[in-house]
């Protein structure tokens, strides 16, 4: 059994449409969780009202307070008890063989499958690909690890996961900005993931540009970087990998916090002149990791 989980908040078109994209996958064997997150008009109940009529696979939970993205998200997979698990949004679209198409490439090595993605950008209609990492070719923790820190996607959080494997990494109390890139790499540190070669996941955009969701904003920065760095080297270290390899993954992930850093960050606050230099000195500090990313690799391609 699949379970899906469905949060949900002052959203009644997107749960109508994310429910219409569930409730007709070809894969039937559906466990389909929706958490209303303390939404304040009585619509998202009517939605939902709507499919349980005719859907008995749908379980209703409704919070008392907004909790928070985090624990609604937390609180859906708490709930699950389906083989398998996957998160679906409530402004995201799914190909109707999505779940059928992920469930038919696992193994016991696999905890993780993808399809290929694409943004959709409703109000133009237009669309994107989402690149993604070439996993299939790797073999090993190292390249795994490697090849999602040179081409990361967060949306590779919204695949369907192997419930069993997922449970020892949610275990935590607070979530923090890229929690889906680190979680990524925890489960690449840890297992085998698989990309579908299908296109069966779009995420949506209802906007006419993609808006950034900081977990805390402060007057110094858009984003806090720390966190994520931490609980991505805990899983680096964690490894079961040489030092030597260890250390390329290290650069790799600064040079990708950087250069976050650098592209959300340049522009906020009307960079006063303190950020400009700090900007500079990032962007060298960059290029520094860069030159002994190549030390490691002879002949190892710029990822700077």
């Amino acid at each position: 059994m699949v379970s899906v989980g469905i949060p949900t908040y002052n959203r009644p078109d997107g749960l109508r449409r994310t429910l219409e994209y569930i409730t007709k996958q070809t894969y039937t064997n559906l466990e389909i969780i929706i958490s209303d997150n303390a939404s304040v008009t009585p619509e998202t109940k009517l939605v939902v009202n709507e499919f349980l009529t005719s859907d008995s696979r749908i379980k209703y939970f409704r919070q008392e307070e907004n909790i928070g993205a985090f624990h609604n998200f937390k609180f859906l997979f708490d709930k699950a008890t389906g083989d398998y698990f996957m998160w679906a949004a409530d402004d995201d679209e799914w190909r109707p063989e999505f779940i059928e198409s992920c469930v038919e490439l696992f193994d016991n090595d696999t905890s993780l499958v993808c399809p290929q993605m694409e943004l959709v950008w409703r109000l133009s209609n237009n669309k994107d690909p989402i690149k993604l990492p070439d996993l299939n070719k790797c073999i090993s923790t190292y390249e795994r690890i490697s090849s999602f820190l040179k081409c990361a996607a967060p949306s590779m959080i919204y695949g369907l996961h192997k419930r069993t494997s997922l449970n020892s990494l949610v275990a935590f109390k607070s979530t923090f900005d890229f929690y889906d890139c680190a979680l990524i790499v925890r489960i690449l540190s840890q297992s085998n993931v698989k990309i579908c070669d299908k296109k069966l996941y779009a995420a949506g955009i209802d906007d006419s540009e993609y808006k950034v969701k900081p977990n805390t904003t402060s007057a110094k920065s858009r984003l806090k970087y720390c966190p994520f760095i931490l609980y991505t080297l805990e899983s680096i270290s964690n490894s079961d990998i040489t030092i030597r390899q260890k250390i390329i993954l290290i650069c790799l992930l600064l040079q990708f916090s950087n250069n976050n850093y650098i592209y959300h960050e340049s522009g906020y606050n009307q960079t006063p002149i303190y950020r400009k230099i700090e900007l500079h000195l990032i962007i060298i500090f960059n290029k520094m990791l860069n030159i002994i990313h190549k030390i490691l690799i002879p002949g190892g391609a710029n990822v700077g």
